[in-house]
């Protein structure tokens, strides 16, 4: 009986894994992305994600640093390490012939980072020094690093994660169904999931910054997630395009040209976990009695809004399939915190990645972009209104009289 139980706690959890697998017989290579996803933006693991973001891909346990700069060598494409707040993804182009072996580096490298050899000490240095970018840090606002994060916290996090969301694994390209699945059942045997601390699901989460370094203010509406293929989501997405995205959007005409409250205005949809975030942006040089600005920005859309009819719908149909499908001045659909669907011929992949990720059916892109044809000009314009009766406004003021 003791022997029993001690048998029994010597037992450890397996990574877990699931697989979308997209065969494409036309493709020319295997495009193989790994995703870890994030269980909740919690505050006091927040610096910890970011270093574990900016280290994994370095290399793993079972894999060395020479190890997967072979295998860039043979796709000539290094592997590529993207994230932002809620996942982290690793993608690996492949030549045909070596998927299967593409597949066990992206699975390891996402699930079993070697913390001893991955320069994440240095990685952490870098991000605590970065210089301020207004854009950039407004999309993804920084970290703090006033403590710095140990090699057990960064552990933790990673096995946290990656205990309760698992890896999640895209391969797209001349794969059978069911490939995929036996490649990992195989590769990814006896990956032990370490020890970890649970967190608490009331600790805090992080929240954007009320002020910046910079001598700009920035404000930022925020709609509900659109959850890509759901009901209403069609409309929802033609409203956020018609409101933030190009030259013709309510932002520009309205925000910019006619009330004249800023030169940069800007809207653009983020990857979330729950759904793909509307964003709209306004940003103004700082003063000091600013905040009304906010308001005005809210009601000048409310404004522009009511004049929505079919002229602004079948401009918001066709700058919708431009940012869906082609490279484009306005790139606004983001894909992690660097780049963003522009016509890339693996950005099909990643888009139902993503969707697969937030548990939403994996429509390809041209089916999303033709489902965007059938919505009606009633419902566009009450997707608008409801957008922004239901919007959140954050304010992240700067500093008077400094340079931005």
């Amino acid at each position: 009986m003791i022997a029993a139980l001690i048998g029994a706690a010597l037992v450890q959890t397996q990574v877990k894994f699931s697989v979308l697998e997209l065969p494409d017989p036309q493709m020319d290579h295997v495009a193989i992305h790994a995703y870890l996803w994030r269980d909740g933006a919690y505050a006091k693991e927040d610096a910890a994600w970011r270093v574990m973001a900016a280290s994994i891909g370095q290399n793993s346990k079972t894999y060395s640093t020479s190890d997967v700069e072979f295998f860039g060598s043979m796709a000539g494409i290094r592997p590529r390490v993207c994230a932002a707040p809620g996942f982290i993804r690793v993608e690996i182009v492949s030549p045909p012939a070596k998927w299967r072996d593409s597949l066990a580096l992206a699975a390891s490298l996402i699930a079993e980072p070697n913390w001893r050899a991955n320069g994440w000490e240095e990685k952490q240095e870098m991000l605590a020094k970065a210089p301020a970018d207004l854009w950039r840090d407004l999309v993804w606002p920084p970290g703090d690093f006033s403590q710095k994060v140990d090699g057990e916290a960064l552990a933790n996090c990673h096995a946290r994660n990656l205990d309760l969301n698992g890896v999640r694994v895209v391969v797209s390209g001349p794969v059978e169904v069911g490939q995929a699945r036996d490649v990992l059942a195989k590769s990814a045997a006896g990956w032990p999931l370490p020890d970890y601390r649970k967190i608490s699901r009331y600790s805090e989460e992080v929240k954007p910054p009320d002020r910046q370094a910079t001598g700009a203010t920035s404000y930022e509406l925020t709609g509900a997630p659109i959850r890509v293929g759901e009901k209403g989501a069609a409309a929802e997405f033609l409203a956020s395009v018609a409101l933030g995205i190009g030259k013709g959007s309510a932002v520009w005409e309205q925000l910019r040209e006619r009330d004249a409250l800023a030169y940069r205005v800007e809207g653009f949809l983020w990857p979330t976990r729950q759904g793909f975030v509307p964003r709209l942006v306004m940003i103004r040089r700082a003063e000091p009695n600013e905040l009304i600005h906010a308001g005005t920005m809210v009601n000048g859309l409310k404004e522009s809004v009511k004049g929505f009819a079919l002229p602004e719908l079948a401009r918001a149909k066709v700058m919708a399939r431009q940012i869906l499908l082609r490279p484009n001045a306005f790139a606004s659909v983001y894909l992690d915190s660097d780049s963003t669907l522009f016509g890339d011929r693996d950005d099909d992949t990643r888009w139902r990645g993503l969707l697969n990720g937030m548990d939403l059916p994996s429509v390809p892109l041209a089916r999303w972009a033709d489902a965007l044809d059938q919505v009606s000009e009633e419902e566009f314009r009450a997707a608008a209104v409801k957008m922004l009766e239901t919007a959140q406004i954050h304010v992240t003021r700067g500093i008077p009289g400094i340079s931005d």
